[in-house]
Parts: C-alpha cells; structure tokens; sequence
C-alpha cells in the first residue's frame, strides 16, 4: 500500500528511537528544542528533561499512527482520521402549549477547539468502537503543535503506564514550574481497560495532581462504567458520525484501499443502500462503518442485520479476499487458509485480555493451533505476520503482539467461547462475566433468552446495562414478552426519577439500555408497556418513544393506539431524551383520522 506520509524517527538523549509521521516530527522536534532552552544544566534539571523528552516521543509514536481494520500496516493518523465531534448535556427551559414550564437536559455539540480552550478537567466517554483513542492522538498532535500546553499522553492499558502516571505525579510540579506558564495536560486514555482496583488509584494519582494545581486532565471512559472519586471534571460525549462524515470516510477509506471504481458518487450510494436496509446508526460508529466498508467493497449483496453481522461478514469477505490472491499480491509463507486462520485469531482472542501479551504467549497459541491443523512445521511467527499483514487485527505492538479493536477481539472471543461448548457451560452454571464477551457469546449462541434472563437477574447494575446494551444492539431472537418482564423488573431495582400528571410524562434512568435495541422490539415494547401500566413499564415506553422518534420511524397504528389508550390524549407530553407530544409522533393513521373517503 502507497502511504503519503513517511515514516521517521526521534532518538531520545537516553538512546530510544521512536517513529512518527514526517509531518508531525517537526513539531516533535521542535518543541523539545525550545522546551530544552527552559531547563537548567544542572543533573536534576538534565534529568527532568530527558523523562519529559522521553514521554513525548513515546507519545508521538503512539499518536501517529492508527490500525485500521483490513489493513496491512497501520496508517498515518491524518491519512484516515474524520474530525471527532463532542456533544455536552446543556439545559433547556421548555414550555408547553398549556403555558407550562420546565427544564431538560439535551446533548449540545460543542467543538474541539472550545474543548481545549477550557482549561478544566474533563471525562470524555462513549460505547466501544467509537474512536475515543483516536481523539486522544488526534488532540495530542494538535497541542504539541501549539504553544500553550504541553500534553503527556498514558495508555492506561499498556504495561508500566500505570506507573509511568505515578512518576509523573512526583514531577509534575517541577515540571510546570520549568515550563513558565505552558500548560501540563494528562491524556490518560482506557480507563475502563484497567481493573477497578487501579482505576482507583488512576483516580487518586488525576486528584491529586488537581490538588497540587500541578496539571489538568482529560480521561477516556466507555459508558456505563464507575468512574471513581472525579468529581470535578465535566462530562463530554463522542457524538456519532453524521452524514457527511459518514460517505467521506467511506471515500477515504476505498481510495487507501485503491478502488478507483469506488469513487464519493460510489460511496454515497453505498450509504444510502444501507440506510434503506436499516443500518443507518450502525454507520454512525467509526469501528462498524470501517466494517461495512470492508464488506460493501467485498461482498456488496450481503445481508446485515448488527454490530455481530458486520464483524462476521468483514472476517469472512477478508479470508475469501485473502484465499483469492494467494500468491499474486503477496508472497505466501504459510499452507493455511483465510478459514484456519480465523481459527486462530479466535483461539489468540479466547486466550488473552485486553493488555498486549508477549511473544512467546501469542507464539504458543498459535504453535498449538499448527499442531492441531497438522502443520507443527509451519512456523509460528510467519502465521502472526501474514494475520497481521492482512486482517489489520492482531499485530505487533513494540515486543508484544496485541488486538487493536476491543469489540472485534471480544467478538472473536466469543465465538471460540460458543464454538467450543464453553458458554454453554458458563451459561448452565450462571458463571459467566457482565461484558462485551458474554454479550456478543449470547447473540450468536442459540441460548439468547435464556442469557438476557439470567443476566438481567444480576444485581451490578452497571454490568447489566453494559452487557444487556451490546445484546440489544445486535437484534438477537429471543421470546419478547419473557424478556420484557424481566427488563421491568430490572428497572424496578434501578435509581430513577418518575413524574405523571395525566399531562406530562417525565423520567430518567440513571443508566438505560432499551434505546440499543431493534425498532422493531422497541414498538413491541410500547405494546407490551401500555397493556402493563405502571412506573416502571411506563419508563421503558417513553425510552422507546424517544428513540423511536430519534430513528424517525412512523409508529404503526396498533402501537400509536396504545399510546393513545394508554395516555389519553394527543396533547400528553413525553419529556426523556428531549420533549414531545403524543399528537406530533410520526404514525399511521388510525381509522378516525383518514381522509372521509377512505374511512
């Protein structure tokens, strides 16, 4: 593949050489230059610098690039990266027909730029996939071009960055005071990839920089995860792809690919192909749009249906992809199929968490595997780098070999987890974990209801949104009505606010998942919700009517009915997620509303 940026390289004082984009090394270089002129030829001072020299060019390497799904090596980050936009809850007074006022809360986009001018602390959260760690590079690039703030960039999952946090609380004075008025932001990114136990400790190592007034943060969290003892930061959101963003990222993405065929015209009939057969807010997740790209550009006739769809369908139209150019665009070094291979990949996702592992652990999965296909000749490592080289997965990070997409590794693990007979176990014995594992394990499982029961009947709440929300997501086939009791009890032990006046409906969950699932379950949930009336049931209903509005789906009559039979009037107001009237929800139309001479 023909990258437009080099690639070279920073030798810190110490002897450590790190690559970055030939673009972005300037800036590398030259702010450690003037950083340097700041700092005393004292050994203290000498130190002080080489740690800081050191952080940043370890920084830069990891901002520079990005992996990306289907690729053979990773790709500069200017080359691919759409422009993150942040969404804030703002509040907003509305009043209704009636004269009636009061406050909400609604999502405001708010621009990088005004983001970074605030000098505050703040937690920026989002669902899996949404490239919260590709904003964290992207912003790292941007101020160290500057001349204001000096970032310092921790990937909480990596070995020793934990660490590397602490020492930095120990200098982050002296720091500060060398560099004369430039700001120190921490970029500490996954804190929901690190156990609870050292999410507790990053927690205090953040305060207590606050509290020394020695450098500000901002911390990277998915949803739905504790976040402890921050309460001074704002809360800033990942807001979906838009539109636009949508059909220029596909375009970028065929033209790296070199699809000269697939062209802006191309990639906005792809887009809208896809929205008819209702992916429409699949596409607004970065990891799931690359994954349609893959699939679109491959297998164009494929049916999708979730998240779980488009990952199985991009693995598969890769290993057809790969098995058809054996031996034409690359040199083969190993006898294994695109199927075998996959094999792999499941049996390396099965084996490991989300840290990268060293060698010789990926090397001994992948030999057991060779041994087992009958190829205890083949070399190992080959078999690593040609999975590295074209499925853009599993690939070496320095010394360790790793996963670059947590929802495709768990995905992966999830299938050797079905596949072998292992979830089943866990599932017989209420064993299994609250995550994206076991959610992904009961979508391709044949055993769906029986896990959301099971898992909806667990007391961590947060747990339950988090597994119950990526379920849902993917539209699995379970028994309805079973299920929906189930998901009422559940919201029944949950902290939530409820307000009927037979006028105004107003409610809020701490924590929801309901929004994830299908349209089509969602008007089933309003059925089900308006024939069990009460608090709770009334909760998920009006969930549902907002996300149902959000999508603009037109209710069907029986479903707008029993709204209807349930609220009473057309007038009765629906305030969660913004506000809306019964009256104004796109529907069929009922009989009594038709035209005379269609009546």
């Amino acid at each position: 593949m023909r990258l437009r940026t080099m690639k070279l390289s920073h030798t810190t004082a110490a002897g450590e050489t790190f690559s970055c984009e030939a673009d972005f090394q300037d800036s590398v270089t030259a702010v450690l230059d003037k950083c340097k002129k700041l700092f005393d030829k004292d050994a203290e001072s000498i130190a002080l610098f080489e740690w800081m020299e050191q952080r940043t060019a370890h920084g830069a390497h990891s901002a520079s690039f990005v992996w990306v799904v289907g690729m053979r090596q990773p790709l500069p980050l200017g080359l691919i990266y759409q422009p993150t936009r942040l969404q804030m809850a703002l509040s907003r007074t509305v009043i209704d027909e009636n004269g009636r006022t009061w406050g909400t809360l609604e999502p405001q986009e708010i621009s990088v730029s005004q983001f970074l001018k605030d000098r505050v602390n703040s937690i920026v959260t989002a669902g899996a996939g949404f490239g919260k760690t590709t904003f964290m590079h992207s912003i790292f690039q941007r101020l160290l071009s500057g001349d204001t703030v000096m970032p310092l960039l921790f990937t909480l999952r990596e070995s020793d960055e934990i660490k590397a946090l602490e020492e930095f609380t120990t200098k982050a004075t002296a720091l500060a005071k060398k560099l004369k008025g430039r700001q120190l932001l921490v970029l500490a990114d996954g804190y929901d990839e690190i156990s609870t136990d050292a999410r507790q400790h990053v927690s205090a190592l953040l305060n207590k920089l606050t509290a020394d007034k020695a450098a500000n943060y901002v911390l990277t969290c998915r949803d739905h995860y504790d976040i402890y003892a921050l309460t001074d930061a704002r809360r800033v959101q990942v807001a979906e792809f838009t539109r636009e963003d949508q059909i220029t990222f596909m375009h970028q993405y065929f033209q790296i690919c070199e699809r000269p065929d697939l062209d802006k015209a191309a990639a906005e009939a792809i887009y809208l192909d896809l929205n008819r057969r209702g992916l429409g807010d699949l596409l607004k997740h970065p990891l799931l749009l690359t994954l349609a790209c893959i699939t679109k550009a491959d297998t164009p006739g494929v049916e999708l249906r979730g998240s779980a769809d488009l990952i199985e369908s991009a693995l598969n139209a890769l290993a057809f992809r790969w098995d058809q150019q054996k031996g034409s665009v690359r040199q083969q070094t190993t006898p294994l199929n695109g199927s075998q291979r996959q094999t792999i990949l499941r049996k390396l996702a099965f084996s490991f968490d989300i840290e990268s592992v060293p060698e010789r652990r990926a090397v001994g999965v992948t030999l057991t595997e060779l041994e087992r296909f009958g190829f205890p000749d083949v070399e190992p490592l080959d078999v690593l780098r040609e999975i590295a080289q074209f499925y853009g997965m599993f690939v070496q990070i320095k010394d360790k070999w790793g996963f670059v997409h947590r929802p495709i590794h768990d995905y992966l693990a999830a299938q050797h987890a079905v596949r072998t007979g292992l979830f089943a176990q866990q599932l017989a014995s209420d064993s299994f974990p609250l995550d994206s594992r076991t959610a992904y394990a009961a979508v391709l499982s044949d055993h769906a209801t029986e896990a959301l029961l099971k898992i909806l009947n667990r007391n961590d709440q947060q747990g339950v949104v988090r597994t119950v929300e990526e379920a849902l997501l993917n539209e699995p086939s379970f028994d309805g009505p079973k299920v929906w009791r189930a998901m009422v009890e559940f919201t029944s032990r949950q902290q939530s606010e409820y307000e009927y006046d037979g006028w105004r409906l107003k409610c809020e969950l701490r924590d929801q998942f309901i929004t994830a699932a299908g349209s089509r379950f969602l008007q089933d949930v309003i059925l089900l919700g308006c024939d069990q009336a009460g608090r709770y049931a009334d909760i998920l209903v009006a969930y549902a009517v907002a996300e149902l509005e959000r999508r603009n789906v037109v209710l069907r009559k029986d479903v707008y009915a029993a709204l209807l039979r349930r609220f009473k009037n057309k007038r009765m107001t629906i305030q969660v997620m913004g506000y809306r009237a019964l009256g104004d929800l796109p529907h069929e139309l009922l009989p009594d509303e038709q035209p005379p001479e269609h009546r």
